[in-house]
């Protein structure tokens, strides 16, 4: 498993997608799925003097220009979604022997926000495989390993000083999100979410045409 610390020992797949199936992938499609993402909290949190990266970069050094440099072209990029103005998403497909990860970069007015990865298998992740994922990664932020009760989902949060923190979503499929959880992408969601027009909700009227 220590192949998985790196990214740059990924081996980029070849790209068959198209709009349906990273439309389908991306986990953002309204600011409110965006203000949860910055929300999670879990069931298992843990806090790491050690700062959290991806990509061998710290989460608020990430910005689509070095980010390109490391992971070269995206396989694929959404800029024009209806609900989300000012937002970016860039996907990349790469594969570890037998394990395919689906990373999304989102960007909010050219600031990183999030990275997701999504991690599978040729068939479902086994528990030990999860565990292990989990396991090699903790290996990076921790000096004793973490205890994994494998009968339970992973439903695990890690923090680092500057607030920063990932998020193992232990579910139907099982990703990592890692959140740059600054206060100025608080600021911008909050502003976005704010805005929202909530409808005026007419269920007694609806409901009393029928009574």
């Amino acid at each position: 498993m220590s192949k998985l610390l790196s990214l740059f020992k990924f081996k980029k797949s070849k790209n068959t997608r198209r709009y349906a199936y990273y439309n389908r992938e991306t986990l953002v499609k309204s600011w409110i799925d965006l203000e949860t993402i910055f929300n999670s909290t879990a069931k298992q949190e843990y806090d790491t003097t050690n700062l959290i990266k991806h990509s061998g970069l710290a989460l608020s050094e990430i910005n689509e220009a070095n980010l390109l440099k490391i992971l070269e072209d995206p396989d694929f990029i959404m800029d024009e979604l209806d609900d989300l103005e000012n937002y970016k998403i860039l996907f990349f497909r790469r594969t570890v022997d037998d394990f395919a990860f689906l990373l999304q970069f989102h960007f909010l007015k050219g600031n990183f926000v999030f990275v997701s990865n999504k991690i599978s298998s040729k068939g479902v992740l086994s528990k030990s495989e999860r565990a292990d994922l989990i396991k090699n990664i903790s290996e990076k932020y921790f000096d004793k390993e973490l205890e994994l009760d494998l009968k339970q989902e992973f439903d695990i949060k890690i923090s680092d000083e500057t607030t920063n923190f990932f998020k193992v979503v232990d579910e139907v499929d099982f990703r990592i999100n890692y959140v740059n959880n600054s206060s100025k992408n608080q600021q911008l969601i909050n502003k976005q979410v704010s805005q929202i027009e909530v409808p005026v909700d007419d269920f007694k009227n609806r409901i009393s045409e029928l009574l």
